[in-house]
C-alpha cells in the first residue's frame, strides 16, 4: 500500500505546486488500461477481458472527471473545460 499511497501524494503535490499539469496528471491517471494491455501482449493471453466489463469500468471511472470538467455547475465550483472533457473521453 505504501507505493500507492506515496504516489497519491506525490501526485497531489505536483498539482497543487503547479496547477498547470493538472490536465497531464488527469490524463496519467486514466491510463490503467495500459498496464493490463503490455500485460496481455507480454504474456500471449489469449482470452482478454470481456468487453462489456472494460467499457463498464472505463465509463464508471470517468463519470466524475467528466461531470466535473464538464459541469458548469459543478461540486468543485471550478470553470468547465468542455474540449478536455472531450479529449478525455475519447481517449
Amino acid at each position: 500500500y505504501g507505493r500507492f499511497y506515496g504516489a497519491a501524494f506525490a501526485g497531489i503535490v505536483v498539482v497543487a505546486a503547479a496547477p498547470q499539469t493538472a490536465v497531464a496528471a488527469l490524463f496519467v491517471a486514466h491510463s490503467f488500461w495500459l498496464p493490463q494491455i503490455a500485460h496481455t501482449a507480454r504474456h500471449g493471453h489469449r482470452r482478454p477481458l470481456l468487453p462489456v466489463y472494460v467499457v463498464g469500468m472505463s465509463v464508471t471511472r470517468l463519470l466524475v472527471p467528466l461531470y466535473a470538467l464538464g459541469c458548469p455547475r459543478n461540486f468543485l465550483h471550478s470553470e468547465p473545460h468542455p474540449r478536455v472533457a472531450l479529449a478525455l473521453a475519447l481517449y
